[in-house]
């Protein structure tokens, strides 16, 4: 499952353009035709085997992430 954690996604956060962040956040995604891969949009961090941001799992391309996912479910006989 992928989920968007993002700060833009608070309840509180004003509005843009009379759009909320969550709503920018799926047109960029519309955009990119990449709305239909995600489960969710949340400000609120999940539980998860991995987080692809600066902080956790640095993301620089999708070939070198979908490898190390690959090589991560091989080494822990996990399904991601």
């Amino acid at each position: 499952n992928i989920i968007i954690y993002t700060a833009k996604a608070k309840p509180n956060r004003p509005l843009v353009n009379k759009k909320t962040g969550t709503q920018l956040v799926e047109e960029w995604l519309e955009k990119y035709k990449v709305l239909q891969y995600i489960d969710s949009i949340t400000a609120e961090k999940p539980r998860a085997i991995l987080y692809i941001d600066d902080n956790g799992y640095r993301h620089t391309n999708w070939n070198t992430t979908l490898n190390w996912l690959k090589t991560y479910e091989k080494l822990t006989n996990k399904n991601i």
